[in-house]
């Protein structure tokens, strides 16, 4: 059987201030063979107390103000008498 590499690795991301962990698949038919015959294990106890909970997400941002609407003033006409007022065609 041919050794394949570290099958995982742990990393620091200081920019983003992140724990990294990155686990290969399987590589090949015995790999798949190991990695199905294996048992879960709880991860609990090595978990420190900060990370058991994901972070609660931001509220939603708000959308943006709209612009105030126009007003319009309306004007009174003069009154118009009748005959006053004629109609072309």
């Amino acid at each position: 059987m041919q050794a394949l590499g570290v099958p995982y690795i742990i990393a620091l991301d200081h920019k983003n201030k992140s724990v990294v962990v990155a686990i290969r698949g399987s590589a090949s038919t015995e790999d798949f063979v190991t990695d199905f015959m294996g048992e879960p294990e709880d991860a609990g106890p090595w978990i420190p107390d900060g990370f058991r909970e994901a972070p609660t997400p931001p509220p939603p941002t708000p959308p943006p103000a709209r612009p105030p609407q126009r007003r319009f003033t309306t004007l009174p006409l003069p009154a118009v008498q009748e005959g006053q007022c004629t109609v072309s065609k």
